[in-house]
């Protein structure tokens, strides 16, 4: 008898844990779950490319909706290390306090955007420079 309650003790706990678990994989949270995973936009940058005369820096990058749809209000932000005089953006980002930040707006899937962004090297920087990006996005319900 002591042992038969033991396993009850220890059955109970895992039954109700195990239908906790199913109640989670209905069909309508495995939906939710799929169109939160379908959004998925990706950026990469190229390789820095310096001026001839090293008084300038030019990085290129390209975002890319990887998802199977379509994403709303895709917001790119870089941030620049040590912070620099940036002397050219291409459109549609904008020049902001301490980040340039780029609005692209919905995204198809598979579709692609790319974009530049110039900055001046000071003589007398030391060290390296470096760039950083961060992409959000909406997902559509």
């Amino acid at each position: 008898m002591e042992i038969s309650r033991m396993y009850r003790r220890r059955l109970v706990p895992a039954v109700a844990a195990m239908a906790a678990a199913v109640a989670l994989l209905t069909p309508s949270s495995l939906a939710q779950a799929k169109s939160l995973a379908s959004g998925k936009v990706e950026f990469a940058y190229t390789a820095p490319e310096i001026s001839e005369d090293g008084s300038s820096v030019t990085w290129h990058w390209t975002v890319s909706n990887t998802g199977d749809t379509t994403v709303d209000q895709v917001v790119m932000t870089h941030k620049l290390t040590p912070q620099l005089q940036v002397a050219q953006v291409s459109a549609p980002c904008q020049v902001q306090a301490t980040a340039i930040r780029c609005g692209y707006g919905a995204m198809k899937p598979d579709e692609k955007r790319e974009g530049s962004l110039v900055a001046d090297l000071p003589e007398d920087l030391s060290g390296s420079v470096q760039i950083n990006g961060r992409i959000t996005w909406q997902a559509r319900p």
